[in-house]
């Protein structure tokens, strides 16, 4: 799925299981500038239904248009909200999301999820790698951000590297800054992460973590 103006693979609230085996999406969104969730792949689902299965994928280099203004914007590589699960094994996520360069151009605000953000869905994570991905964030942003329900997630065997977060052009505020961010909806929903490893990245902000 390559160089779609939008989105490279979507798929509209609905039912059913969907499984990727060995797939790339490469170079998608670029051409739009405006609001758009998941421009390698986004995925909807009614809450609860449906399940997503990615085994050794790749999504790279999927970002905005520089020439274009970009508001809030979520999961560059992918977009998962609602359904029943996301499985997410043996994939590559790089190069994805908004860095200074684009937000020297344009007015972005915020991008949520430059390798992929979840929304009310579990998702559990295996041995996929994060490198180089860049968020430019405004109150928060994340390399990987859960947000909602997403309690029962689980990461294991993953590394986040080199990867950066970038203070945005027209915020000042700290907060809620990593390479991976929860945002949970309940005090008791919890996240598991195993062996991960995080190397080498960047945050430009005083209260943000890599």
């Amino acid at each position: 799925f390559r160089r779609s103006s939008r989105t490279g693979f979507a798929r509209l609230p609905s039912t059913g299981d969907l499984v990727f085996d060995t797939c790339a999406f490469v170079a998608n969104g670029k051409d739009y500038g405006s609001n758009l969730n998941g421009r390698g792949a986004g995925f909807e689902g009614a809450q609860g239904v449906g399940t997503v299965t990615m085994t050794n994928c790749v999504f790279a280099d999927n970002t905005a248009d520089p020439r274009r203004n970009i508001d809030i914007a979520t999961g560059y590589g992918a977009f998962f909200r609602g359904l029943k699960e996301v499985v997410l094994a043996d994939c590559l996520f790089v190069s994805n999301g908004c860095d200074r360069a684009v937000s020297e151009r344009a007015s972005v605000r915020t991008t949520q999820g430059a390798a992929f953000y979840a929304q009310d869905v579990p998702v559990r994570v295996r041995n996929c790698r994060f490198v180089g991905n860049s968020s430019f964030y405004g109150a928060s942003a994340g390399i990987v951000e859960l947000n909602g329900k997403c309690g029962g997630s689980v990461f294991e065997r993953c590394l986040w590297r080199g990867n950066r977060l970038v203070r945005g052009i027209s915020y000042d505020e700290d907060g809620g800054l990593g390479a991976l961010v929860l945002n949970l909806s309940a005090t008791d929903q919890r996240v598991e992460v195993r062996d991960c490893g995080f190397v080498s990245n960047e945050v430009e902000t005083v209260k943000g973590a890599a």
